[in-house]
């Protein structure tokens, strides 16, 4: 076996999709772990279509054991009770590079619990992987090589950009943007088609206008082919939308009103706090 999951939830199971979608590893190389059949079904689901599958355990040491690669995708609050066996695993099966998806959970933490032959990388992915389209940042323990550090590089951007980052102090600030933006461009999708329907359009049509708007105001933001202009910064091309006294002024006047910046700007800080205190120790 190639890689590892232990966990499988919902980001393991983009993260699977996105390097077996890219081609940077086949089903067959997989092997996952969780204790439930619920989890267990929707993983191996999302492979039906390939002829070949990953393999599935309810053991973690036997993903440890098989896998010298493993993504650790438990949750947080799990981990100090789950990294004993975790670490009796790794002592007895050899050194592993450990990828660890765990929000908030440091390095210095995750060395301390998995032990001396655990050489970690701390990530955070968002759920874009599925599709491609994934945002991902890593920083790597003292441990890690530099083999290490570009293999990680390569699982965790086979999904979309992978961001190797010197500092881990970036982290939590990370999570908190790339890591549940996503749900927050979701809560615009959804408030934007809503406001379409209480302006008289059918509800599919709006939440449809609404995806294609976002889909092409973020293509807008994306740099060109090597060689092109350079993107403009957001607030400029939002300026290049607004027409002296027209409609986008008006609606943009709203938001600024409203205070939009400070509306996303506290629910990032929020979302850092609850990083940060997943990182304390219980």
């Amino acid at each position: 076996m190639k890689i590892g999951f232990i966990g499988a939830g919902k980001m393991a199971l983009a993260l699977a999709r996105g390097m077996v979608g890219a081609q940077v590893v086949a089903p067959q190389e997989i092997i996952a772990s969780a204790r439930s059949a619920a989890s267990q079904a929707r993983f191996l689901a999302a492979f039906s279509s390939f002829p070949a599958h990953p393999a599935w355990t309810t053991s973690n040491t036997e993903v440890i054991a098989r896998a010298e690669t493993i993504v650790l995708g438990l949750k947080p609050q799990m981990l100090p009770e789950e990294a004993p066996r975790l670490a009796e695993a790794i002592n007895a099966a050899g050194p592993r590079l450990i990828i660890s998806i765990a929000a908030g959970t440091s390095l210095d933490s995750l060395r301390k619990w998995l032990g001396p032959n655990a050489r970690v990388v701390r990530s955070m992915p968002n759920t874009p992987v599925l599709v491609g389209q994934g945002a991902t940042a890593y920083v790597g323990a003292p441990e890690a090589t530099e083999t290490d550090l570009e293999l990680a590089g390569r699982y965790l951007g086979a999904g979309g950009k992978a961001w190797r980052v010197e500092r881990e102090e970036w982290m939590n600030a990370i999570t908190a943007l790339s890591g549940s933006g996503p749900a927050y461009v979701f809560y615009f999708a959804e408030a934007l088609a809503e406001a379409g329907v209480q302006q008289g359009l059918p509800r599919p049509f709006a939440l449809e206008l609404a995806v294609q708007t976002l889909l092409g105001a973020a293509a807008m933001m994306q740099p060109g082919p090597p060689g092109s202009a350079p993107a403009l910064p957001p607030l400029e091309l939002a300026n290049q939308v607004k027409s002296p006294n027209g409609t986008t002024v008006a609606g943009c006047t709203v938001l600024e009103e409203q205070g939009f910046f400070r509306l996303i700007q506290s629910a990032v800080a929020a979302a850092r706090r609850r990083a940060d205190e997943l990182g304390r120790p219980a």
